[in-house]
């Protein structure tokens, strides 16, 4: 078990860009051991409060991952 974090990345070359959750599951599978799971049993979105918002794609990321899960 272990908290990985992630960040919003945008990229004027690479669209869409890759949503805060995208890149903590990248961080996630990245450094956990081998035996290690890939099951997420938390998911926090903090966000600045502005006109952009990354709620949306951080929700469709996460039922692609975890379909039924929340």
């Amino acid at each position: 078990m272990g908290i990985y974090t992630g960040r919003y990345a945008e990229n004027a070359a690479y669209n869409p860009s890759l949503s805060p959750l995208e890149s903590a599951l990248t961080f996630m599978n990245m450094n956990r051991p081998q035996s290690g799971t890939r099951a997420v049993t938390r998911c926090v979105l903090v966000e600045v409060l502005t006109l952009a918002s990354q709620l949306s794609a951080t929700q469709a990321v996460l039922a692609a991952y975890a379909p039924g899960g929340a």
